[in-house]
């Protein structure tokens, strides 16, 4: 009887040991496919040995020394000791507005040593995964009382850059704004403007961050630690007000030595960025960076670096090279004002990158010169006469002479000079006074001739100087390529032209900038037709050197 009750003894303290085990897993519900353990094996019951005898114990022996039962005291051991949470997010980033959910392969692994649990995402443990309008979306998920968050990107079918009417796709953020425009980080005004050069405020910066990151608790954090004080130049009837206090709490937006938000000012390239890298690192994070090393490798090598403040120096060593990019001169120019094209600029490298907007991602900088944006803005007007045919050839001067402007902009892009091509379904008439909106320097129409004749004609204004001078100089180029010499014929005043009434072209009376039309070569003789087909670049690189030759040196 007393060997049956030590055997059932040992049976209670094993099975308890058991129970004990099963009880510090975590709960993982009904998960199919999840695998708790390694593979387990059934087993027959053995049947069971006859107890042997017990020896008879030796007289002679000497007794064995008590054991010391005092109890040993063993460490308390600590819930989930060594256990990790880790949340690995599901594929599919970009949506469609109202495209359902995909959790495929987002998951919450639970780990202690050797023992995983996978948790699968699904609707049950996420929440916020709103397809319905565009933007950025922050999902909570909840596994086990552990809360983790991701982001989703939802995507317009609808294009609203399309609607803007003070854009072109020869802007060089155009694909930005496209972007942007179609995630809602971006809107139009309501004269339907999106205002690409123009200066960014503060207030406008902080509306940008809060629309693209309101929803996420881990960037909009309520009374942060680095939050600054209330603004007392901030009105709760502003239209500003929820945007710049939601960025003040969340420690992103923090005023200047006074306490002052400034909301109407324009804001700085390093106040932006700075802004910007406040929700990627901590202030602890900025401070320990090794500025020359993040500098040296950035692949920007800034030559104006020195110029960025000493408070914002770590946030834009952390963002050159990713969001910042400089310009042809290498200059990052802190203190400049930034625009909101190179804001659109900054926000597409960081979220938009990777979609496939059926458009080319800008890859390089050289057509941004736009972190120059004091430099020249020159506006070309391209014929938009399709229907003029070459002769001889399969060709017309509306293709010919926008494939010319296209190459011709690369080329003075890569200048450092800012570059606008009128639409080609804008007409002549609106043309001019989409240049004067945009704030264009200079005024460059391109066609190609007929009527009689062979080589370039230049027309100008002969009241204005400096039409005269861009007109000169442009002639000049030109001439060389085509082999025209000067004559009062080929380089003249437009009111020679038109009409018996002497009435000017609308392109060189209407403009209020420097101008100067182009007529490239004359399209009506094959062989000149030919040529002209056949030397796009050759003429795209005379207009380039002409329009560079007027700035160096009539404006200097």
């Amino acid at each position: 009887m007393k060997k049956f009750l030590s055997l059932l003894l040992i049976v209670l303290m094993l099975f308890s040991f058991s129970v004990s085990a099963l009880a510090a897993l975590p709960s993982v519900g009904t998960l199919p496919g999840t695998v708790i353990g390694g593979n387990s094996q059934d087993s027959e019951d053995e049947p069971e040995e006859e107890p042997e005898e017990e020896p008879e114990e030796d007289p002679e022996k000497e007794p064995e020394e008590e054991p010391d039962l005092t109890p040993v005291p063993t460490p308390t051991p600590t819930p989930n000791q060594d256990a990790t949470y880790t949340l690995v997010a599901p594929d599919k980033v970009y949506y469609q507005v109202g495209e359902a959910p995909d959790y495929t392969n987002g998951k919450v692994i639970y780990s202690k040593l050797a023992f995983q649990i996978s948790y699968p995402l699904s609707a049950d443990n996420c929440q916020g995964l709103d397809t319905s309008v565009p933007g950025n979306k922050t999902v909570t998920v909840t596994v086990n009382d552990h809360v983790f968050y991701f982001t989703v990107i939802v995507v317009s079918e609808n294009n609203p850059i399309a609607q803007m009417t003070d854009i072109t796709e020869a802007h060089w953020a155009y694909p930005y704004f496209a972007a942007c425009m179609r995630v809602g980080y971006f809107e139009g005004d309501d004269e339907k403007k999106i205002l690409p050069d123009t200066s960014i405020t503060r207030a406008e910066m902080a509306a940008i961050i809060y629309r693209t990151w309101r929803t996420d608790p881990t960037v909009m954090i309520e009374n942060s630690s680095t939050a600054a004080a209330p603004f007392t130049d901030v009105s709760v009837e502003s239209w500003y007000y929820e945007s710049v206090e939601a960025c003040r709490k969340a420690g992103i937006l923090r005023g200047d030595d006074m306490g002052l938000c400034n909301p109407e000012d324009p804001i700085t390239r390093e106040d932006a960025v700075l802004m910007l890298m406040r929700i990627q690192y901590t202030d602890e994070e900025l401070a320990a960076l090794d500025l020359e090393k993040e500098v040296g490798e950035s692949g920007v090598d800034p030559v104006d670096f020195d110029k960025v403040s000493d408070y914002a120096k770590s946030a834009v060593a952390a963002a050159l090279g990713e969001i910042i990019k400089g310009n042809q001169q290498r200059e990052i120019q802190p203190q400049n004002a930034i625009s909101r094209a190179e804001s659109a600029a900054i926000f597409g490298r960081l979220f938009l990158k990777d979609y496939d907007w059926g458009f080319k991602w800008p890859s390089g900088e050289p057509t941004e010169n736009p972190e120059g944006q004091n430099s020249p803005l020159i506006y070309l007007s391209p014929s938009n006469q399709f229907t003029n045919p070459y002769a001889g050839i399969n060709a017309n001067e509306g293709d010919e002479m926008n494939k010319v402007a296209e190459a011709a902009k690369k080329k003075l892009e890569a200048l450092g000079y800012r570059v606008v091509i009128a639409s080609k379904t804008k007409s002549i008439y609106d043309r001019p006074d989409e240049a004067i909106e945009l704030g264009a320097d200079i005024y460059v129409p391109i066609h190609s001739n007929a009527g009689g004749g062979v080589g370039t004609t230049v027309f100008y204004r002969g009241d204005r100087e400096s039409s005269v001078k861009l007109g000169r100089y442009l002639f000049d180029t030109l001439a060389k390529v085509t082999g025209t010499p000067f004559s009062t014929n080929a380089y003249k005043e437009d009111y020679l032209c038109l009409g018996p009434d002497g009435a000017p072209f609308h392109e060189l009376n209407e403009p209020t900038m420097a101008v100067a039309y182009l007529e490239v070569e004359f399209h009506d003789i094959p062989e000149k037709a030919q040529w002209i087909v056949n030397n796009t670049d050759t003429l795209a690189q005379a207009i380039a050197d002409g329009i560079d030759q007027y700035f160096k040196n009539h404006l200097n």
